[in-house]
């Protein structure tokens, strides 16, 4: 009998135990749960006036023209297949590499693309220095040279998509790149007017 009024004495102790025990673990869990609230709110008012700044931001750059300024080296005389080549790879590096709010408003407002003339390696180096000082996505494309140039020339510069007043504090004094077959279209009539020149010069000699 005593070793039965013993167990159960134990029993009730451990009960005892244990309820004390849930009812701490009880008051610890709402207290956890409640600073998880207090930081969750205080996480999302932080992301809401974050987003709040960004949306007036943003709807100043909506307003405006976005573009992708690909800055073409007119010195190394390109083919029209091999500008168009290195001109693929540099808007393809824009695109991959772009943030997408940016590649969004880039296809809303048309998804335009420009290319400029530069006529050295230099120049493009500094228009290159210059994006990315202003906070601008810009890089240069090195061809691999199987071609037409040699291996790792720094064929053309890629800048944005952004907002088209933030491209021309850059790009804004360079010229657009010259048509190829238009350039040859006009030599060619020019050699051929003095041709028609110097066979004049010749009939009238005789």
């Amino acid at each position: 009998m005593a070793g039965q009024a013993m167990r159960r004495l134990r029993y009730r102790s451990l009960l005892t135990v244990i309820r004390s025990y849930r009812r701490i673990l009880h008051k610890e869990l709402a207290a956890g749960l409640g600073s998880v609230r207090q930081i969750v709110r205080e996480e999302l008012d932080r992301e809401s006036n974050a987003s709040d700044s960004e949306e007036e931001e943003q709807d100043d750059e909506d307003e405006e023209e976005w573009k992708l300024i690909i800055c073409v080296r007119h010195d190394l005389n390109m083919s029209v297949g091999k500008v168009a080549a290195q001109v693929g790879h540099a808007v393809h590096h824009s695109v991959t590499h772009s943030a997408w709010r940016d590649l969004k408003d880039w296809e809303e407002s048309g998804s335009k693309k420009v290319t400029l003339k530069t006529d050295s390696e230099e120049e493009l180096q500094d228009l290159l220095r210059k994006a990315r000082s202003k906070g601008l996505l810009a890089e240069t494309i090195q061809d691999a040279g199987h071609t037409e140039v040699e291996p790792g020339t720094t064929t053309v510069l890629a800048i944005g998509p952004a907002p088209a007043r933030r491209l021309d504090a850059v790009t804004g004094h360079l010229k657009p790149l010259p048509d190829r077959v238009q350039q040859l279209e006009k030599q060619n009539k020019k050699l051929l007017e003095r041709a028609e020149r110097l066979q004049k010069e010749v009939d009238e000699e005789k």
